[in-house]
């Protein structure tokens, strides 16, 4: 959870992770934030697969948790 907004910050976190190799997830918005809706949390990986990946609402924290499937390579 980095907390790198794509909307106020750019892309330089997903860009940078790119860079060294990792594969980064889709971009959801993840977070609200004077009524915009962005992305404020990552999937970062290496050396396996994501499947299903998506958001869920809940009642529990200004984020929207980020669900996803690994599976090892």
């Amino acid at each position: 959870d980095c907390n790198f907004s794509d909307v106020f910050s750019g892309n330089g976190l997903r860009d940078y992770a790119k860079e060294k190799g990792y594969e980064v997830g889709p971009q959801l918005n993840t977070h609200r934030l004077f009524g915009i809706n962005h992305q404020v949390d990552y999937l970062i990986y290496k050396g396996c697969r994501v499947e299903r990946v998506g958001t869920e609402k809940t009642g529990d924290s200004d984020h929207r948790p980020m669900l996803f499937r690994l599976i090892s390579n």
